[in-house]
């Protein structure tokens, strides 16, 4: 992966200096690198990608099953999306409900939380970019979830 990385901030940097109109873009797809250890909350190079690899036009999605226990909090602080299917363990809820309740109470996010995952297979997609949190927060990618109706209930 360090040689991609690599690669990509050289055709980055080349397509800048010849000023060329668009820049070409790459997406990494890590899946579940929990099983690997060299891979985890200290990996220099997870580490770059999430901070350095916009800069050079890379996208990133991650999946993971314990986001705290395995992702950097450098990592985890640059996340745009999350996308949360319904948490087997108590303990993982409290951590996303702990991180993510700054813009609204854990109360009324675990009542997002819990409208999104009522049925089978749905999750919870919560838009980090949004700044109105009318705007924040979803049933899958079809049905927003307004915090005013959710904190009512």
């Amino acid at each position: 992966m360090s040689k991609i990385l690599d690669q990509q901030f050289a055709i980055v940097e080349l397509s800048r200096q010849k000023k060329r109109k668009t820049e070409p873009s790459i997406l990494i797809i890590i899946d579940d690198f929990s099983a690997e250890p060299e891979m985890t909350k200290n990996n220099r190079l997870v580490n770059r990608l999430y901070t350095r690899g916009r800069h050079a036009r890379i996208s990133t999605i991650t999946s993971v099953h314990r986001i705290k226990s395995v992702v950097n909090p450098i990592v985890r602080a640059q996340c745009t999306a999350i996308f949360l299917f319904r948490q087997k363990a108590f303990f993982e809820l409290q951590n996303f409900l702990e991180e993510n309740s700054a813009v609204v109470g854990k109360d009324v996010l675990e009542k997002v939380y819990r409208i999104a995952v009522a049925q089978p297979f749905q999750f919870l997609y919560v838009d980090l970019r949004a700044t109105d949190p009318n705007e924040m927060f979803f049933i899958g990618f079809q049905q927003r979830i307004r915090v005013s109706d959710a904190s009512a209930s």
